[in-house]
């Protein structure tokens, strides 16, 4: 079976370049030679020296690099010298399983190595089997697989459980990983999730449903990042009708005329919660009913909708709250 050390030599070896294995937190996990036959440009820059001898990179090094995007990155990503910061230029290899990112593989050159270029693209596709080797060691992997559409025979001793999205109280969750850059977590049994903000999935009876439940929990932790008093948890089987607007892309027309009015769009989002209640509405926004009446009107002129007519609401409530999901 392939190695870390073995595939990473590989990788060096095939782009002629020295490389080296961080971890996503710029850990070091393994190192290939610097010499002449590896493409080697010289002296070793100090943040390669630094990765090297103490096995880490200062914050500010982190952050400059994560500032090119290598965090999200699923395809090879050039990162330019800083003379400033002592750092050589460099093509970072995000190291991916599943959605999940394990590491970067870093290849110090001299800016000359192409990332559209042939051996560049074997290159990935060695980095994509060395992720494979890291996942095998990696106890969050088989979530992030699982969440992916995998069913991971190993987790079938954790059901029943459901996911959460976000942030929980420490000893909440019997796995715990990252997934698509989102803290995710996997509760055991029917227990009681703390914490948040975040979002909790449906009972996962088998590995097969952790996809559905992270697929809800995630939806869930939208809402209730975008709409205040939902949290800070929010339960797929408490989301009522949002549940209805999580795979509508974005709101229908009518709501455009009221884009450049968001006090009216707040009256008529009110409104409707209250379920056509004036004295609550006006209540809830503080102004005069003759106040509340006359935003009315003018939302029914703007949209062409007639708040009384039940189907018209429907469709401006529906809108109104993908609106508020930034949908």
């Amino acid at each position: 079976m392939p190695t870390v050390q073995g595939l990473l030599d590989e990788i060096s070896g095939l782009l002629a370049a020295p490389a080296t294995l961080e971890s996503p937190e710029f850990e070091l996990i393994a190192s290939g030679v610097h010499d002449a036959a590896h493409g080697a440009p010289g002296d070793l820059d100090p943040v390669r020296m630094r990765s090297i001898l103490g096995r880490s990179s200062t914050p500010e090094t982190r952050a400059w690099f994560e500032s090119w995007g290598i965090a999200t990155a699923k395809a090879p990503v050039r990162t330019p010298a800083d003379e400033g910061l002592g750092i050589a230029p460099r093509l970072c290899l995000p190291v991916r399983r599943a959605g999940r990112l394990l590491g970067y593989v870093w290849l110090l050159d001299d800016g000359h190595l192409d990332p559209e270029a042939p051996a560049t693209r074997e290159a990935v596709r060695l980095v994509d089997q060395l992720a494979l080797v890291l996942a095998a060691d990696d106890p969050g992997a088989a979530l992030a697989a699982a969440v992916h559409g995998a069913a991971p025979l190993e987790l079938a001793a954790l059901m029943p459980a459901r996911v959460v999205v976000g942030q929980v109280r420490a000893g909440q969750s019997v796995l715990s990983t990252e997934v698509d850059g989102r803290p995710t977590h996997l509760v055991g049994g029917y227990g009681t999730v703390r914490g948040g903000p975040a979002g909790v999935g449906s009972l996962a009876l088998a590995p097969a449903d952790i996809a559905r439940s992270y697929a809800e929990a995630a939806f869930a932790f939208e809402v209730v990042s975008a709409v205040p008093g939902i949290g800070p948890l929010a339960h797929w089987e408490d989301l009522g009708a949002y549940r209805l607007l999580r795979d509508v892309a974005a709101p229908d027309p009518v709501l455009d005329g009221l884009d450049e009015t968001p006090e009216l769009l707040e009256t008529l989002e009110i409104f409707l919660d209250h379920a056509g209640n004036v004295a609550q509405s006006a209540a809830e926004l503080h102004i005069h009913r003759q106040t509340l009446y006359y935003r009315l009107s003018r939302i029914e002129q703007i949209t062409g909708c007639d708040l009384g007519d039940g189907q018209s609401r429907l469709l401006l409530h529906m809108s109104v709250k993908l609106a508020r999901l930034g949908r």
